[in-house]
């Protein structure tokens, strides 16, 4: 009887023993209120298997009680935690990481020869002439770069009398010069939506941020949209915006 108790007490320290060694996936978030927590390197130092967060900041890595996880990114602190059983209990383990502060602890500015005053800096640093075209007396330095469709109406125009001809019936050329002028037109109205900061259209004209294109473009149908841009004057340029806004959030 004293046997098949030893016996029972030794295949319950066994079979304890392969628990405790057995490793379970862990299962958790990293999370941050500053940077992104996607692409997070996870290592366990125990075994050297590691991995790495998805886009919400969610890993799963293989450990047991005592291992030791380390979890890093260039735009946090590095964090070292044991893990413990209550942590195996948790369906959904949080980690919260910082943001990485690198401190200088000195700056020197003076072998360059420089105040720290921009004014006088830019004045006396040795620049030297930028090298271009133009500079290197290169030909055709001044020649403008066509776009694709200026390309090819060029190329329906001067492929000599008889191609011009044929293009010209059958409304090739007038097809490309629309086309020309159609992207000359998107190309300004851009130029117009650069001026001003997203946050503008939304605070200010109150048009939603996945709508500030569509609007640009019904702006750009108006017959007196070029005119106005024209005119460059981002003043005049923003009151017509303004006004179109109303009219715009009107069709809704």
């Amino acid at each position: 009887m004293s046997k098949l108790l030893l016996f029972s007490i030794l295949v319950f320290i066994t079979f304890t023993t392969v628990a405790q060694q057995k490793r379970v996936d862990l299962k958790g978030t990293v999370t941050s209120t500053t940077e992104e927590v996607v692409g997070v390197y996870v290592l366990n130092r125990t075994t050297e298997k590691g991995t790495i967060t998805n886009l919400n900041g969610y890993f799963s890595i293989p450990v047991r009680v005592k291992d030791t996880l380390e979890f890093s990114a260039v735009q946090f602190t590095n964090k070292v935690v044991v893990v413990t059983e209550t942590m195996l209990k948790t369906n959904n383990y949080i980690v919260p990481l910082y943001e990485s502060v690198t401190t200088l602890n000195e700056v020197v500015v003076k072998p360059f020869n420089l105040s720290g005053d921009l004014s006088t800096d830019l004045n006396n640093l040795p620049l030297k002439p930028v090298v271009t075209g133009r500079t290197l007396g290169l030909p055709n330095q001044n020649v403008k770069i066509l776009s694709s469709d200026e390309r090819a109406l060029y190329s329906s125009m001067s492929g000599g009398p008889i191609l011009s001809l044929i293009n010209a019936i059958n409304g090739q050329t007038k097809l490309l010069k629309k086309r020309v002028e159609r992207n000359h037109r998107y190309q300004k109205t851009m130029r117009v939506k650069r001026y001003y900061a997203d946050s503008l259209f939304v605070n200010e004209l109150k048009i939603e941020k996945d709508k500030i294109d569509l609007f640009m473009w019904y702006c750009e149908f108006k017959d007196d949209f070029q005119a106005v841009i024209n005119t460059k004057d981002q003043l005049k340029i923003w009151a017509y915006l303004r006004k179109m806004s109303v009219e715009f959030r009107s069709k809704k």
